[in-house]
């Protein structure tokens, strides 16, 4: 137990005092990018069930795992969404998916170069197989945050509608977070699965890495959350921006989070008598 709690303090620091929150930071402002035709898409695709103008009541209880500032940037978002007409929702479904698609996919090649070089590996795959791993990763994302959207938002208002299930609302409220901790459990474990570059005769170690990293972005986003209620009054600094920048050091923290948790995978290969990665480099 202790070496592996050493291992993991010597691959954070290695993340932290390499290129990790450089790359943690490019590859934050492209999910910045994504995220915003995706809300988009969300709201689209519950307006054409329900009333689009209703979901941000459907939040409650999100400030209990993001910020609270990103998540009034988040409402203000959808409301904005929301304020299109019923008869755009479908082109607006079509043409946020696209932009969104293409902004993650951006995300995605930095977050791929950015544990690259967590492995300290070369990426010698074809410049077409890494386009598809890019695109199957950003589309995997989105559709991964689609459904957290439908779980968080969906679920209170199934609930509410049907009789049958009123009995159960409270245990099916609670049991939203812990389906939100499996599946961003999940995306990680498969991230690290496919976007590093592999090496041959190393067995590819994901789950401690994806421990590691769905329990940092946990706890950053609260400590994140405490600062901002607590001590940092940003505000003062920014202005109109504040919540902006709440969101840009959200989506900061959490990409930190998976380039760390790629740093635990590596650093748990080499300890296990994996070869030599730095020749990989050359």
């Amino acid at each position: 137990m202790v070496t592996v709690v050493r291992s993991w303090l010597h691959a954070a620091r290695s993340a932290l005092l390499g290129g990790g929150p450089v790359l943690a930071a490019g590859t934050a402002l492209f999910a910045i990018l994504a995220a915003m035709p995706t809300l988009a898409a969300v709201v689209a695709l519950y307006g054409l069930v329900s009333d689009a103008h209703s979901i941000e009541s459907h939040l409650a209880g999100l400030d209990t795992v993001l910020p609270v500032a990103v998540v009034t940037f988040v409402i203000g978002e959808l409301e904005r969404q929301a304020s299109q007409s019923t008869g755009q929702l479908s082109l607006t479904l079509v043409t946020s998916l696209v932009v969104a698609v293409y902004s993650a996919r951006s995300a995605a090649g930095a977050l791929m170069e950015a544990l690259n070089q967590a492995y300290r590996v070369r990426d010698h795959r074809h410049p077409l197989l890494r386009i598809g791993i890019t695109l199957g990763i950003a589309s995997s994302t989105l559709l991964g945050f689609l459904i957290l959207m439908v779980v968080l938002v969906a679920l209170p208002a199934v609930v509410a509608i049907l009789p049958v299930l009123r009995d159960v609302g409270d245990l099916a409220n609670w049991l939203r977070w812990p389906v939100l901790f499996a599946v961003v459990f999940c995306a990680q474990a498969a991230l690290y699965r496919v976007a590093p570059a592999p090496r041959p005769l190393v067995r590819r170690r994901i789950w401690s890495g994806a421990l590691v990293a769905t329990g940092l972005w946990l706890l950053a986003s609260y400590l994140l959350s405490l600062w901002v209620d607590k001590v940092a009054d940003y505000q003062v600094f920014y202005g109109a921006f504040a919540s902006v920048v709440v969101v840009i050091l959200w989506f900061y923290f959490s990409v930190l989070a998976i380039v760390i948790g790629g740093f635990v995978n590596a650093e748990l290969e080499r300890s296990h008598g994996a070869p030599d990665p730095s020749r990989s480099m050359v």
